[in-house]
């Protein structure tokens, strides 16, 4: 899946090149959320 960064001070996307493509699952979205906070990570 591919990985976009949305930067919400400036509503920019940056869409990262393949090598950061992730594998979707609950286990690394709440590790994600732990690291970023509560509520930015999506998926879409």
């Amino acid at each position: 899946m591919a990985t976009v960064l949305y930067y919400e001070s400036t509503g920019k996307l940056l869409a990262l090149s393949e090598r950061y493509s992730i594998k979707p699952s609950p286990e690394l979205f709440q590790e994600m959320e732990h690291m970023l906070g509560a509520g930015t990570v999506r998926i879409k």
